[in-house]
């Protein structure tokens, strides 16, 4: 457990690998951090600790790290690259949608922006016209169709 984690030092050497978030569910793409991280931070009892990483460990510190900073992956990407995974992902979602509506659901409700990209640019512009239809989580009050 990292309380209050800051990163204080980073490696030169770089090091690509896939990488995939469930903010942006079934995308993935290759990014491009330092191999090695060095970060302090408060333990599950309050004390400063320092921890130097390298490897997968590393990455996934600094993902973790990101989203504390309001960043995703896909920020790391060129404009070109994060530009083609958002309408890729926008695609996705207009596919699954459409086949939700056809299926006659009735409860308005339903149709809600997805809440797990919203907060995150460039997403923050799409969010509003993406819709997904909770009627499956609903087990007390299942979808109805017309």
């Amino acid at each position: 457990m990292f309380i209050n984690p800051v990163i204080v030092g980073t490696s030169e050497k770089q090091c690509s690998y896939e990488e995939g978030c469930l903010s942006i569910p079934k995308m993935y793409a290759d990014v491009v951090r330092p191999e090695a991280v060095t970060v302090q931070y408060q333990d599950g009892n309050g004390r400063r600790k320092t921890m130097e990483a390298t490897g997968l460990l590393a990455r996934v510190i600094q993902h973790e790290y990101d989203h504390l900073e309001r960043v995703l992956f896909i920020d790391r990407l060129s404009e070109t690259e994060r530009d083609a995974l958002v309408a890729k992902f926008t695609q996705q979602q207009e596919r699954k949608n459409s086949a939700k509506k056809k299926s006659g659901c009735v409860h308005n409700e339903c149709f809600l922006p997805e809440p797990l990209s919203a907060p995150f640019p460039p997403l923050r512009a799409i969010a509003k016209s993406i819709s997904a239809c909770r009627c499956a989580d609903r087990a007390a009050r299942p979808c109805r169709t017309r």
